[in-house]
């Protein structure tokens, strides 16, 4: 089973900016990807500062888009999945 990240930070190396509901996020490290994030990943990505553990951004989720906390933690781990795979999100030091 893949580890989860506990305290998810985002990299520093993205440049990143809110849209609407939307972020997009230039990535320059590798070829210049840029990704698209939905409201909900948009949420998720703004908590992503190494301060916030990952249980305290599923229940921000809850709490923000009024779900039940199995389709938050699900949906949260798998996005912290994809970002950690693209090395746009890493553990924080702290």
């Amino acid at each position: 089973m893949e580890k989860h990240l506990k305290k998810p930070k985002r990299v520093n190396q993205v440049a990143y900016k809110t849209i609407g509901l939307e972020t997009i996020i230039l990535d320059s490290k590798v070829g210049k990807e840029v990704h698209q994030l939905n409201e909900v990943a948009a949420f998720v990505w703004d908590l992503c500062d190494g301060q916030h553990e990952i249980h305290e951004i599923i229940n921000s989720v809850c709490n923000e888009f009024d779900i039940d906390l199995e389709t938050a933690s699900a949906d949260v781990h798998q996005l912290m999945t994809e970002l950690k795979n693209k090395s746009l999100v890493h553990e924080s030091a702290q």
